[in-house]
């Protein structure tokens, strides 16, 4: 799903900032909608992202709570559909490590389904979660992790890199920015097909197709407004994610009477598979106070959540069990602190 958050990145930043095109019968609805959402200070938002299982990228197989008993890895089925929906508050001139929270679920169908949810906070660079619904694994306790605040390992800059900002953007920024997203023709096509009422709000319903080369130039650019650096290869994925989206033509929902964008919707489509699926985002609630987000009290480091399931809160379905996971190296896992590692470590023992 990596190029799947790729393209709900673009289309979500594409909305909050306002679009470009060039050379259709409609550029002067296109013109008129980036006006408005340049003064557009606040929005809430839904990402959701659905579609076939084919989309998702899963290894063969994985130790499994036979394995842990001296058993072989059992095979990862593939979803039949999958379904991740992300939404919040997003403010002008707001960065990536600014105070957001929102709420987020992920669930799938099929011989191995699953579904977990809860709420997020971003606050001064660090990550907390708090899930209401979380999956059952064998073997795991992993009620654990239920309706407590988690403060994740590391920070955004190790989520993001170079991408996370320190600070929120400033005002010579932002003007950048506009004056970006106000001279680039993101669009190379633009056609109005039909009229829908969005959330109360009635609108047009035009079918584009993105310039892929005009957003990669575009991204470049704001990388350099940021000083942040955009290789060849954060191109190569920007033009992926496009080319994505391109296989089918992306819909934008622009309000009839205010020129707002209220929703845009994209088919992610892989060239020579059957796997596809959509990315939608809706936005509302445009110009309302956005609400304050501070760092959760109580929270626990996700040290010691990790230690409840892998050690006091471990489920022994038998004596082997003590043994840990046949061929699994806890070295090998990328991103565990130091304190992770040894909690598996032990388990291993």
């Amino acid at each position: 799903m990596r190029k799947g958050f790729a393209a709900a990145t673009i289309l979500l930043s594409l909305a909050l900032a306002g679009f470009g095109c060039a050379g259709t019968p409609t550029v002067d609805v296109i013109k008129e909608m980036k006006a408005a959402m340049l003064d557009v200070s606040s929005a809430s938002y839904v990402v959701t992202i659905e579609g076939d299982g084919d989309l998702v990228d899963v290894p063969s197989s994985t130790p499994s709570s036979e394995a842990r008993t001296g058993g072989q890895a059992a095979p990862i089925e593939k979803p039949d559909t999958i379904r991740l929906e992300l939404s919040g508050q997003t403010a002008r001139g707001q960065s990536s490590v600014a105070n957001v929270g929102g709420r987020f679920s992920a669930s799938t169908t099929g011989e191995q389904a699953f579904s977990v949810g809860g709420e997020f906070r971003m606050v001064n660079g660090l990550r907390y979660v708090r899930l209401s619904e979380v999956p059952t694994v064998p073997g795991f306790n992993t009620a654990a992790l239920k309706n407590v605040w988690i403060q994740m390992a590391g920070d955004m800059t190790d989520l993001l890199g170079e991408q996370a900002a320190p600070d929120a953007l400033t005002e010579e920024q932002i003007k950048k920015f506009e004056k970006l997203f106000l001279d680039t023709d993101l669009f190379s096509e633009v056609t109005k097909v039909g009229e829908e009422v969005v959330r109360g709000q009635s609108t047009n319903m035009y079918q584009v197709i993105l310039d892929a080369e005009a957003i990669a130039g575009m991204a470049e650019q704001a990388a350099l407004i940021q000083a942040k650096t955009f290789s060849a290869e954060d191109k190569q994925d920007v033009l992926d994610a496009v080319a994505q989206l391109n296989m089918v033509p992306g819909k934008l929902w622009i309000g009839a009477s205010d020129d707002l964008l209220y929703r845009t919707q994209f088919t992610m489509k892989k060239e020579g598979e059957s796997g596809q699926g959509t990315v939608t985002v809706e936005l509302y609630d445009f110009n309302k106070p956005v609400e304050a987000i501070s760092a959760p009290e109580g929270a626990k480091s996700l040290e010691s959540v990790i230690g409840s399931m892998f050690g006091f809160g471990m489920v022994k379905p038998s004596p082997s069990a003590t043994q840990g996971l046949p061929g699994f190296d806890p070295s090998t896992v990328p991103g565990l602190t130091p304190e992770m590692l040894k909690q598996l470590q032990n388990f291993q023992q």
